[in-house]
């Protein structure tokens, strides 16, 4: 949870028992000697169902903030709007690589992704059929785990706590080994999640 969203329920909640524990000290309040008797029963009556109601709504506006900034913070968000790509046109197999680098806003554990390809010169035949993608993550600049992955196949990046973005070298296997089949790079979907 984000320590802003803490606080904002944390001053909910605190200011909705604070107002609950005033009520119940003005209606635990004993009335003046000289009050009319119909206004002492009314006190008298209405006093406990009073704090039982304030108390209830004390739950109440607890539990909905609770779940309101669980709900917040643990769903799942499309990123695919805040990539950025970098050397996606003409990829060769095995010479140079893409760049594709992810947002992370809000913050979740992992990233959901997946990666199309497209012919670059479809006039010469296809090499998008025969493409495999070699993916790493960066993590500090530092390579972390190589993940095997088809086009149009999700698959799954942990991000490292705190961190902004992500980054991903993607280099393109060709399967008939053929050198040069050249496609382009796009990203079809990004997820944030915490599942």
């Amino acid at each position: 949870m984000r320590s802003d969203q803490v606080l904002t329920g944390l001053a909910t909640a605190a200011l909705s028992f604070g107002g609950t524990i005033i009520a119940a000290w003005i209606a635990r309040s004993k009335p003046q000697d000289g009050q009319p008797g119909p206004a002492q029963w009314i006190i008298t009556i209405t006093r406990w169902p009073v704090i039982a109601a304030l108390f209830a709504l004390n739950a109440i506006v607890g539990a909905i903030t609770y779940v309101s900034t669980y709900v917040h913070e643990n769903q799942s968000v499309d990123a695919t709007a805040q990539i950025r790509l970098d050397n996606v046109k003409g990829l060769l197999p095995e010479q140079g690589h893409a760049i594709v680098e992810i947002t992370v806003k809000p913050w979740r554990k992992k990233a959901l992704i997946t990666l199309q390809t497209s012919d670059h010169r479809p006039e010469l035949g296809t090499c998008r059929i025969s493409t495999e993608l070699q993916v790493t993550p960066l993590i500090a600049k530092n390579p972390g785990p190589t993940i095997r992955t088809l086009p149009g196949e999700e698959f799954q990046v942990d991000i490292r706590p705190g961190a902004e973005k992500l980054s991903l070298e993607v280099v393109v296997i060709n399967k008939a080994k053929d050198a040069n089949c050249a496609v382009d790079l796009s990203v079809l979907k990004v997820t944030l999640s915490n599942d």
